[in-house]
């Protein structure tokens, strides 16, 4: 049966239907899932919907994401070439679809169908089971003599515009097969698909097969009465509603599970979908939060979408400030069980859990057993509620009030205000606003773009290419000495210095920090960034960076962990909020101590590298390799010895001024060199 408008009828108030084979699945054994077997014609897939068409992609929630970004280049080179190139038979397994509804505001979907009803109803000499969700969609099975369901053919019938098929799996199939058949709606899309409508006939006795999802307990509420008839008809499904999980939960695990065995998401897609790591649960979390506090340049400061496995990488000339990767990697840090037994569960104890008397706990998942990997429904409620109380405002605040953030979020916004007055009619520049529109419309829309460019030299695509990339160079041209800010090295050293100072309880609980606590947190480093930004080891240019640092690797982030701590307990300390109580001399002794020799290490590695990296000294390892090959080896030794001897003075007198600076520099008081 074709899904086409049946004209005006009286007695049917969903105009559109579809019949197939009904069969069910499950995600996990609260989450059935109901589907239909069936098949499109070509002319009616226009009825199905990639997951643009149906959520504002540049306003969407992270919760919210259920699919990976649409990658229309690949869509317009390789598959719609293999459809209509004519060479040998075309196959592909069915688009996955599923029965969504729209919010008011059109930019993400509802968790849940609406209420449930059922009815028995005989029409012509057949005796049907209906279930409706209300004033959205029904579905409707062939009863047979002891009133149990046939499952061929069942139909699904739904009202256009209110419910939408929105694609789980094949969307790159079903907008290939679109923009053959002429059916995109965007029209910039259009005219990126132009060459490929032309092909159209090609297709002109294709049926699609495709497979309809809809989740029959993700709802808001069963009467009793209807709860029975359905218990009856349907006795191996999980009707109860207190373990439901909602749409967009579902839709996640099936992508991820249908995907398995295809080409895999992106790692920053896996993270925005997995729904089986809290860890991810709680890196959306975040993004959603920052997102509520810019809510109109969000995608222009957070990488969520990147491609080619640099989703922790913040590229040079972007004003992005930080990404879904290293969001995920801190979260990770700070939220994975170690793979060593003897030291305790860090999810439990970094959220408090066994100090919660009520935390969910039953035979399958114990308390004392949960991590971020093995839980329950009720329980990942309660570790994102226990999240969102002690950690959030910890990212949040770090990545809109530190000064290098802040400044990015300032200058960006900016940015934002010429776009609203230069999108006004008298204003209008057609170059500008594209590349505007791109800035603030997220990561398909830069894709889009930077294709039309590259295949365009010259076009207005072209030209809009680059103005997006001069805004983005002048943003972070403003932003240079704060270049070590914009790296995971960076970002991840400041929360395991955020965690340290929980650990050596320099704040009120031992296993999170308060919302006033990282306020001064915060406040403290801004002030020490404020003053010592240009001549300090958080420049690129001062010779501390080099022999501290060398390079932004992200295994040195434990040198950044060290200097934030040492900054925190020595630096102004009259001024600093977040030490309460006075702390004993010997504490913060032993505590400088613990972080300098981590410290020193490094500085005296990098010297010596520094000396072996001279000229000079490049030559005379090679003389004494040479000595080595010629089997000299008594010279060689000699010359070995004396080379070192002149190293370790080399390293020793530079050393001591770099220590000594380095103390200056956090207010360290003088105390014995560190051996």
């Amino acid at each position: 049966m074709s899904s086409q408008y049946r004209g005006p009828m009286a007695k049917e108030k969903f105009q559109m239907v579809m019949a197939g084979d009904f069969g069910v699945f499950y995600t996990d054994k609260n989450s059935p899932v109901f589907y239909l077997n069936t098949s499109f014609d070509i002319n009616d897939i226009g009825k199905l919907n990639a997951v643009r068409d149906v959520l504002d992609i540049s306003e969407i929630d992270f919760e919210e994401l259920v699919q990976r970004d649409l990658d229309d280049f690949r869509i317009r080179r390789d598959i719609s070439n293999y459809l209509t190139d004519g060479i040998g038979y075309k196959f592909f397994p069915p688009i996955v679809v599923a029965i969504t509804q729209p919010k008011e505001d059109n930019k993400s979907i509802k968790s849940f169908y609406p209420k449930v009803t059922t009815r028995t109803f005989q029409e012509g000499d057949a005796k049907k089971f209906e279930i409706e969700f209300q004033d959205s969609f029904c579905v409707r099975w062939f009863l047979d003599e002891n009133e149990k369901p046939y499952y061929l053919p069942t139909e699904i019938r739904w009202k256009d515009g209110n419910t939408n098929l929105m694609a789980v799996d094949g969307q790159h199939r079903l907008v290939a097969l679109q923009a053959i058949r002429g059916l995109i709606k965007n029209e910039r899309l259009k005219k990126f698909y132009e060459s490929v409508s032309l092909d159209k006939h090609k297709l002109d006795y294709l049926k699609v097969p495709v497979t309809i999802l809809f989740f029959p307990n993700a709802v808001e509420s069963i009467d009793d009465v209807e709860l029975k008839k359905l218990e009856e008809l349907f006795p191996n499904i999980n009707w109860k509603l207190d373990s439901r999980r909602e749409i967009k939960e579902i839709l996640r695990n099936i992508f991820v599970d249908v995907n398995k065995s295809a080409k895999q998401p992106s790692n920053s897609r896996t993270i925005l979908l997995n729904e089986k790591d809290l860890n991810a649960v709680f890196t959306r979390k975040i993004f959603s939060s920052i997102k509520e506090y810019v809510p109109n340049i969000y995608t222009a400061i957070l990488e969520y979408n990147s491609q080619n496995k640099k989703e922790v990488q913040i590229e040079a000339n972007r004003s992005v400030i930080t990404t879904i990767g290293i969001i995920f990697r801190i979260c990770e840090f700070l939220f994975k069980d170690s793979e060593e037994p003897d030291e305790g569960s860090t999810f439990r104890i970094r959220l408090g859990i066994d100090e919660e008397p009520e935390f969910p706990s039953n035979d399958e998942f114990l308390k004392e057993d949960v991590k971020a990997t093995e839980f329950s429904i009720e329980q990942r409620k309660k570790s994102l509620n226990l999240f969102e109380v002690k950690w959030l405002k910890s990212f949040t605040e770090t990545y809109t009030k530190l000064i290098p953030y802040q400044k990015m979020i300032e200058l960006v916004n900016k940015e934002y205000d010429k776009f609203q007055l230069k999108s006004k009619p008298e204003n209008f520049n057609k170059i500008e606003n594209t590349a505007y529109k791109t800035l603030f419309g997220g990561s398909e829309e830069r894709f889009v773009l930077e294709s039309l460019s590259k295949a365009n030299k010259g076009s207005d695509s072209d030209l809009s290419m680059k103005a997006l990339k001069k805004t983005e160079k002048n943003i972070r041209n403003e932003l240079s000495d704060y270049n070590i800010f914009f790296t995971l090295m960076f970002q991840m050293g400041y929360f395991e210095a955020l965690a340290e100072i929980v650990r050596i309880e320099l704040v009120e609980s031992d296993h999170h920090i308060s919302e006033e606590e990282i306020l001064n947190y915060i406040s403290h480093l801004n002030l020490f960034i404020n003053e010592n930004l240009t001549s300090s080891f958080l420049n690129k240019t001062d010779p501390l960076y080099s022999v501290i640092f060398g390079t932004t690797k992200p295994e040195h982030s434990k040198y950044v962990k060290n200097l934030i701590v040492l900054i925190i307990l020595n630096y102004k300390k009259d001024q600093n909020n977040l030490i309460s109580v006075k702390l004993e001399d010997l504490f913060i002794e032993k505590q400088n101590k613990k972080n300098l020799e981590e410290l020193s290490s490094r500085i005296i590695s990098n010297l010596e590298k520094q000396y072996d990296n001279l000229v000079e000294n490049k030559i005379k390892l090679g003389e004494i390799q040479l000595l080595k090959i010629d089997g000299s080896k008594s010279d060689a030794k000699i010359a070995e010895d004396e080379y070192k001897g002149k190293r370790a003075v080399y390293v020793s007198s530079n050393y001591d001024k770099i220590l000594s600076k380095l103390k200056e520099v956090i207010g360290i008081e003088s105390q014995n060199k560190i051996k």
